[in-house]
């Protein structure tokens, strides 16, 4: 495992994750011209309800994560509040949109990891670890997807959007089984994340729908 000091990458990975996703949450709920609240949602939804929620939760007799790091939470709401007020002083949404296409592969792969590590120190059979990466990946996307669909109050706004981004899912989905089989092979986490990361953006290159990976909120579509 890399260190920075007494934090490892992946720590440093994972808050760039969630800074990501936040800041995708609130992206996407601002081009569709909602409450400022409604973004502070989103935004919190996308990075906290997957992979620290409802992973936690459907693991059972593991604490959320969510529950122990309450700094972390508070962090990540500053953030989402200062996001919400810069965002409303300033258009940035091509520069967002391009930053945060080149960035939110990362935070696939490192919830991937940080996803399947969490199941198999709970003793998980492999397919159940496969899922909870899933969950971890796409979770929050899609409660915030729920919430976007409140505050539209037009629940097709749900519907419609899951639609839309059920390529991304797959492609989470492919991730998800991709991080189970570089576990089996006993691949450790360092070599996992340059091997997945290499995938992701390979995959995203080639594939013929070349927004695959701008799908979804974390992807800001």
């Amino acid at each position: 495992m890399l260190y920075i000091s007494n934090i490892t990458i992946f720590d440093v990975l994972g808050y760039i994750g969630n800074i990501v996703s936040v800041i995708g949450g609130i992206f996407a709920t601002k081009k569709l011209g909602l409450h400022p609240i409604i973004q502070f949602l989103s935004g919190i939804s996308t990075a906290f309800l997957g992979d620290m929620f409802f992973r936690d939760i459907i693991l059972l007799h593991t604490t959320p994560y969510i529950f122990n790091h309450p700094i972390e939470i508070i962090t990540m709401v500053v953030i989402d509040i200062s996001v919400i007020v810069w965002m409303k002083k300033k258009n940035l949404d091509k520069k967002f949109s391009k930053v945060l296409s080149i960035v939110n592969p990362i935070s696939i792969v490192i919830f991937a990891i940080l996803g399947y590590e969490r199941s198999i120190s709970a003793r998980e059979p492999w397919w159940f670890c496969i899922v909870t990466v899933w969950v971890s990946i796409c979770g929050g996307e899609i409660i915030a997807v729920a919430i976007r669909a409140l505050g539209t109050r037009e629940w097709r706004h749900f519907t419609k959007t899951l639609n839309e981004n059920k390529f991304y899912y797959f492609f989470c989905a492919v991730v998800s089984v991709v991080c189970g089989c570089l576990n089996a092979l006993d691949v450790n986490n360092d070599t996992a994340l340059i091997i997945l990361t290499v995938f992701v953006m390979k995959a995203d290159s080639l594939m013929k729908n070349k927004r695959l990976i701008e799908k979804g909120t974390k992807t800001y579509k």
